[in-house]
């Protein structure tokens, strides 16, 4: 039974996909799955998973039909048809650096216990093509590590060169020997979790059915009861697009974590600081 399982979520970006499976099928360890769980797609992704069968000893699809943005749906298809003990969750528009599946099975060994975020920032505006991935990636993704390789919390070492770039940086670290239940923090676009923990706390809440909330919600659920830290070794790229997706009203999103979990708002204002969960940990059983 393989350790890690990579669900990877995807819908009508097949292109994206292939560059997704390449960057998988150039790790520097073998033993996990590839799980597809496409939210309606109506292209040519079935091609792309179909010319990978023979990458990956183990790789699963399973589709689900387009009743708008389902990315907590999907996510919970994926993880019913996986075996692995750890659940490693992509977005198929995430390429993992090359020793990013092997940071997570070593991070998963020796903490079973722990949520991992996993880093991503931004490819520079580039045309990448698959063969770009498949003779080069590693060359590309270690060209980036000089900017990966930010001093702990310095945000004065950050180079945003794009507004998108800044959310969660702050929270990243490669120290995962420090425990931060840092809430509202986990990025679902790359994120590992163990499948005990999943089992405990609850799968993806499928009530969140457009972009957004659904990462920050699940980190509360873990931080009531398990640590997280963040990783960069276990870290890749994202592929920078327009939104294509409907995105809901940060108000909403709030709104709707704050029904479930008002302990981890003040007079009606999100905990969102480590001094303030520090100073707030015992409302909660850390």
């Amino acid at each position: 039974m393989p350790i890690v399982s990579v669900i990877v979520t995807t819908y009508n970006r097949a292109r994206v996909l292939g560059l997704c499976l390449e960057a998988l099928a150039r790790q520097t360890v073998r033993d996990f799955e590839v799980v597809i769980t496409d939210d309606g797609s109506s292209d040519d992704t079935i091609g792309i998973v179909d010319s990978y069968s023979d990458r990956f000893p183990e790789l699963k699809y399973v589709w689900q039909q387009d009743r708008g943005f389902r990315l907590c749906a999907a996510r919970n298809n994926g993880i019913a048809i996986s075996r692995g003990e750890a659940m490693v969750f992509i977005d198929c528009d995430i390429l993992l650096g090359p020793s990013a599946i092997a940071a997570y099975t070593k991070l998963y060994k020796e903490n079973p216990d722990r949520a991992i975020g996993g880093y991503y920032r931004y490819l520079p505006p580039m045309l990448i093509a698959v063969n770009d991935v498949r003779n080069h990636w590693g060359r590309i993704y270690s060209g980036m590590l000089p900017r990966l390789n930010h001093p702990h919390w310095n945000p004065a070492a950050f180079e945003l060169k794009d507004a998108r770039e800044a959310h969660g940086q702050f929270f990243l670290f490669e120290d995962e020997e420090k425990l931060w239940p840092q809430p509202f923090s986990l990025l679902g676009g790359n994120l590992m979790i163990p499948l005990h923990i999943l089992d405990e706390v609850g799968w993806w809440d499928e009530g969140f059915v457009e972009h957004g909330g659904e990462d920050a919600e699940m980190s509360l659920r873990i931080a009531e009861r398990y640590p997280f830290s963040y990783s960069i070794t276990a870290g890749g790229c994202h592929i920078a697009h327009p939104r294509q997706v409907v995105t809901q009203d940060g108000y909403r999103v709030m709104d709707k974590i704050k029904a479930k979990h008002p302990q981890w708002f003040v007079e009606g204002e999100p905990i969102w600081t480590t001094d303030q969960w520090q100073n707030f940990r015992g409302r909660v059983n850390v």
